[in-house]
């Protein structure tokens, strides 16, 4: 029987990806867009809120959609970002006690 004794495919190392750039919006970028929102429609007056709030408080998607009213200071306007989503599916999803990093805790 002729088979290798070494997998020789543990000698290959993997292909490096590189870090990924993900582009921010400008403050100019930003206006562009909520410009075209109309205000008038209660979804894209949501649609406003969530976006002014993401982009002015620079939190992260998953962050945005796991805040809760507690999480918000009226008082002293402050805005509280302890935790991040885990989504499996629509039906099985996590709030998690903790961001994607120690920084984005804030």
């Amino acid at each position: 029987m002729q088979y290798l004794e070494v997998n020789i495919s543990k000698k290959v190392k993997a292909i490096p990806k590189g870090k990924a750039v993900v582009p921010y919006w400008t403050k100019t970028e930003f206006e562009k867009v909520i410009s075209v929102i109309c205000l008038d429609v209660f979804y894209e007056h949501l649609c406003f809120v969530i976006l002014w709030t993401y982009f002015m408080a620079r939190i992260r998607v998953n962050e945005g959609t796991v805040l809760w009213w507690e999480d918000i200071d009226f008082k002293n306007k402050r805005l509280r970002v302890h935790h991040s989503l885990y989504l499996k599916n629509k039906n099985d999803w996590k709030r998690k006690a903790y961001t994607r990093t120690d920084n984005g805790i804030r």
